[in-house]
């Protein structure tokens, strides 16, 4: 119970307590979409198809409220009870193959792990969420048609065609993934209802076709493919070099092999030196050391996170390592075990094989690091974390055995998982890490103490925040409210895009992402094809006086100032405004 609300107010810390310029990317472009822009033809942005669920909510907010004032809590408190109910999915259907308590801390563990830090329904978290769907609708159709309800057995198929539809619009690189699901549902059809390969395509088809169709009502398929093209050679940030990406992340994945390894010995000693210490011959048990290890990654990050002047981006989150211990552990069991599974197992292993496949598409088509990216797989984790309790029953005094229905039945000691305790105290400090800490806007990890200002006005009305990022949100809706009007069409060129939402305004660039870059030749060619997005006002970030953008800004800057024809030029503390009162040439 204790660990249950731990999670819960870990939960809830995620909806009030910090902004990440990522998140606001994420509501910028969700509310182009509600504002008459376009995919493709308005919106180049890279995550755009992932838009649909945020897009949903925020019309939903402005329908009831009519403004967009606190909408950051109102969808941040919707994505939480989506997660919960997924989280919830999650256990009913691990409780049906292992005990109550294992499939509660499997859920925990899944709950607790968000992508990218904050509780918003954007492309991380959606990819997580559908990918866990799919396998675990997958198994409940494999234990279902086994109890001989085929009739529940096809809606769970049904729904797997309807996840993959939503995993490759969360997160379009994951179109690598969808063969890899229609491949599990072939090597299982044997375990499912007649005619599943067809149940799973018919709402991909339907769905699917329906998506292109949409595209096609304003767009003719040429104009497509030139658009496609636009996205990518306008993302810049999103580099697809995959030499230069193997290189860095294979540098990455020897580190992390390297940081795990030293902690599983380290452990593997310390638990020797205990156990010999009792007077006991027995070697320390695989799955308990591999706990402890990632136990010890835990309070690493911990102790680094209440560090005194000690500020870790989260590029560097190299403890992050213990994700890989419980993976590594996990698929360690599974294999030494593969003669022996269940066919509810033999579908969770086919699992990790989906979503490392989705891992590989992330750390493929995104400027993502090994560390970073691994928090995407929450659904192997969950996976994982089932194979080392089982590992724990096996090693105790009452051994799983299959029931009629090729379920693992219930230890008969509550007692016998040696791995249970372990397993708890990790789960524990995972809720209570992801309760003192939180990302800042720029990615550094900081904890809680941190805060020192609320968000006063605006769409993100409501959010406590470090000082600076919280004083610099209130300054300038200050300065949006004096200087911006309903109906205006702005360029914000900053790595903050939820102003945007503060006004009735039209976005007059082609993406709003977190990490912009502009060049003069891709601006006036999205001009050119949408003369109404000209803006009249181009917000430049300039902090008291001094240019304030990474990166080479020249020539897209000399551009502003020499050939934008800008009427007036406002200086605030931390943006320069071009405001243009005569019309476009």
């Amino acid at each position: 119970m204790a660990l249950l609300v731990l999670a819960l107010l870990a939960g809830l810390k995620t909806v009030f307590v910090g902004i990440q310029k990522d998140e606001e990317y994420a509501y910028s472009m969700a509310y182009r979409l509600i504002c008459s822009d376009r995919l493709l033809l308005q919106v180049w942005d890279p995550h755009q198809t992932s838009a649909f669920l945020l897009s949903g909510l925020e019309w939903l907010f402005i329908k009831i409220t009519g403004g967009t004032t606190y909408i950051v809590l109102f969808c941040r408190l919707a994505t939480l009870t989506l997660h919960i109910g997924i989280s919830v999915y999650l256990f009913d259907t691990f409780k049906r193959i292992t005990t109550k308590y294992s499939a509660a801390l499997c859920a925990v563990l899944f709950y607790i792990i968000v992508p990218k830090e904050f509780m918003t329904a954007e492309f991380s978290l959606m990819m997580s969420w559908f990918m866990a769907l799919f396998v675990l609708s997958l198994l409940r159709a494999a234990i279902f048609t086994k109890e001989g309800k085929d009739g529940r057995a096809i809606a769970d198929i049904l729904l797997c065609g309807v996840w993959i539809c939503g995993l490759v619009l969360s997160y379009p690189s994951c179109i690598l993934v969808a063969p890899v699901a229609l491949i599990g549902i072939i090597v299982f059809r044997k375990k499912l209802p007649k005619l599943s390969v067809l149940y799973f395509l018919l709402p991909i088809i339907l769905i699917g076709g329906g998506y292109i169709a949409y595209l096609l009502s304003y767009m003719t398929p040429s104009v497509i493919m030139e658009r496609v093209r636009d996205v990518l050679d306008a993302c810049g940030s999103h580099e697809f070099n995959m030499p230069g990406k193997a290189l860095y992340n294979g540098k990455h994945f020897l580190l992390m092999i390297g940081l795990s390894a030293g902690a599983f010995a380290l452990s593997w000693l310390g638990s020797l030196i205990v156990l010999k210490a009792r007077g006991t011959k027995k070697l320390p048990g695989f799955a308990n050391t591999i706990l402890i290890s990632a136990i010890l990654g835990v309070v690493a990050r911990i102790v680094i996170i209440f560090l005194p002047y000690f500020d870790t981006h989260v590029t560097n989150s190299y403890d992050y390592f213990f994700f890989f211990l419980i993976l590594f552990g996990g698929i360690a069991i599974l294999i030494r075990n593969r003669k022996n599974l269940s066919e509810s197992e033999k579908i969770m292993s086919f699992g990790l094989i989906f979503s490392f496949v989705g891992y590989v598409a992330v750390l493929l088509l995104t400027n993502l690091t090994v560390f970073t990216s691994i928090r995407y797989v929450t659904s192997a984790f969950a996976i994982c974390l089932y194979f080392l309790l089982r590992r724990g029953v096996e090693s105790g005094e009452t051994a799983e055995k299959e029931t009629a229905h090729n379920v693992p039945a219930k230890p008969k000691k509550a007692g016998t998982n040696k791995t249970a305790f372990p397993a708890l105290i990790l789960v524990f400090l995972l809720s209570f890490t992801n309760l003192v800490y939180y990302m800042s806007n720029n990615g550094y990890i900081w904890n809680i103490s941190k805060i020192g200002t609320i968000v006063k006005s605006g769409a993100g009305k409501g959010i406590l925040t470090e000082y600076m990022v919280g004083y610099i949100e209130n300054k300038v809706n200050e300065d949006w409210a004096e200087l911006i009007h309903d109906g205006d069409v702005v360029l914000i060129w900053d790595e903050s895009s939820l102003y945007y939402l503060n006004k009735d305004v039209k976005v007059g660039s082609y993406t709003t992402i977190s990490t912009p870059t502009y060049t003069v030749e891709s601006i006036k060619k999205f001009w050119m094809n949408n003369p109404d997005s000209f803006p009249n006002v181009i917000a430049v970030s300039c902090w008291f006086g001094e240019i304030h953008i990474e990166g080479d800004y020249s020539e897209f800057y000399n551009w502003i100032e020499n050939e934008y024809g800008a009427d007036e030029v406002i200086d605030r503390d931390y943006y320069r405004y071009f405001i243009r009162k005569s019309p476009v040439d």
